[in-house]
């Protein structure tokens, strides 16, 4: 154990011996590292996205425990060129890791190279999920304007026809009083010249009468003093 780290192994691995080269494996151990520490900067930044993005807690706690199988630190010490690698996940990884089968470390590269492609593949994914989200919502928010913007041409329209709509009404009021004060006034005319012609018809057998009392009396005047006795 090492002071100030809980619950954290601390792995011993030498670099002397008849095994290998000491550079060369510090070389080896410092590439694995390299490729950890972009493991685990790629997570980041994916877990970074997901969580702008609102990902689901699923894919949250994926990449979480992605971020802490892939973090690790690896703490030189000044004796002798040894070296201690420390992990969280208490997974020891001895020197054989690094130095032993040539096909375990080349796999082990492929996995690694796989996992930053993966990540650097998901990039683009999450760069046009996240664009097509602010596409949405600048599309949703014009679309809203427009609708609110009808509506205030809809509502100042029917402001607009009610308002003439009222003048029509009233207008349509005063021309059918209008109309019945004409009727009235017809009908009275028409009464008016009715009695007109009655008074004329009236008038005209006066006129007749008077006209055949005086031819009566002309005539009579006109006959002999002989005939007028006799008569």
């Amino acid at each position: 154990m090492v002071d100030g780290i809980d619950d954290e192994v601390v792995v011993e691995l030498p670099c002397g011996g008849g095994e290998g080269n000491p550079a060369a494996y510090a070389a080896g151990l410092k590439r694995k590292l390299d490729l950890y520490c972009a493991a685990v900067a790629k997570s980041m930044e994916a877990k970074s996205q997901e969580s702008s993005l609102g990902y689901s807690d699923s894919q949250a706690s994926g990449t979480s425990q992605l971020t802490s199988q892939a973090s690790s630190a690896v703490e030189h010490t000044g004796d002798g060129g040894g070296a201690s690698l420390v992990t969280n996940n208490s997974n020891v990884l001895g020197r054989d890791d690094y130095q032993g089968d040539p096909i375990n470390s080349g796999t082990s590269k492929e996995q690694s190279d796989a996992c930053v492609n993966l990540e650097e593949k998901g990039d683009p994914a999450n760069e046009k999920k996240m664009r097509r989200m602010l596409l949405n919502r600048e599309s949703a928010r014009r679309s809203r304007r427009r609708r609110e913007s009808h509506l205030c041409d809809l509502e100042s329209q029917v402001s607009r026809l009610t308002s003439e709509n009222a003048s029509l009404l009233k207008r349509m009021a005063d021309m059918t009083q209008k109309y019945q004060d004409a009727t009235l006034d017809n009908r009275n005319l028409i009464i008016a010249v009715e009695t007109m012609r009655t008074k004329v018809n009236i008038a005209e057998e006066a006129v007749r009468r008077l006209s055949g009392t005086t031819l009566l009396l002309s005539s009579t005047s006109e006959l002999p003093p002989s005939m007028s006795s006799v008569s």
